[in-house]
Order: C-alpha cells, then structure tokens, then sequence
C-alpha cells in the first residue's frame, strides 16, 4: 500500500481507494501520484466456492521515529466473490489521518495487518501481504 507522495501543510485525510486513486481533504496537497497504489492479493480456491473478506478494524499506527500518523477506514474492492476458472483479485485501500507539519520520511506500521479470506464458510486463510509493515511515504 503506497500512498505515495504528500505535502502535509495543516493536515487532514488522504482516502486511498481501492482502484488506485486518492482523495485529500483538510490542508493536504498531493503530490506526483505515479507511485500510487493500494495493497493487491491474489486469492485462490477451489473452483466455483465462494469467499468472503475480512478486513482490520480499528486504528493503526504508522510511525517514522518520534512522528506517528494513524491508518484506518479500510475498504476492498474485489473483482469475484465466486471462484471460477481463475484467481479473484483483492485490491485494498484505507484512509491516512496526517498531522499539521507532518514530518516528512517513510512510515511503517508498528503491527501487521490481517486481510483474512473466509473460503467456503469452513476453510480459513489468513493472507499478509503488502500490509504486512505497511509502508508509507511523505
């Protein structure tokens, strides 16, 4: 998940949606967009079960040294819910509550962060992936 660049300015709220594409409300100002990108899985099964998902709940903390931001709102965008002849993708977004004068750097996530996919009501995968220490850039 790569928020890419940010100016932090008074702060405010990046919502980075599934598709790629981010919003900013408050006093941000995005940047190049070019690295943009939400955290992508890969979910396979058996042909024809369906899945469902579950994404973190909650607040995390993000941290670059003594800076700290919070991640949360998370939301996902799947193209299947249905196994069929191929895998689903799974592409997941969240919302960055940035602070006035935010520090720029590269934050990381204190804990992981669980996308479990529930298969077929009775099989349980848990999957980490590019949310595992997620990454973000200012």
């Amino acid at each position: 998940m790569n928020f890419a660049n940010i100016d932090a300015r008074n702060g405010g709220t990046v919502i980075l949606k599934p598709d790629n594409t981010r919003v900013a409300t408050g006093g941000l100002e995005l940047e190049e967009a070019a690295n943009v990108s939400a955290a992508t899985f890969i979910v396979t099964g058996q042909q024809g079960y369906s899945f469902n998902i579950s994404l973190p709940q909650g607040s995390y903390e993000l941290r670059n040294g003594g800076e700290a931001m919070a991640i949360q709102d998370f939301t996902a965008e799947l193209d299947q819910s249905l196994l069929g002849d191929g895998p689903a993708m799974l592409k997941v977004g969240a919302s960055l509550y940035v602070n006035p004068n935010q520090q720029p750097g590269v934050y990381n996530t204190v804990a992981d962060l669980q996308v479990t996919v529930n298969y077929n009501w009775s099989f349980l995968i848990s999957i980490k992936n590019s949310l595992t220490k997620s990454t973000i850039t200012l």
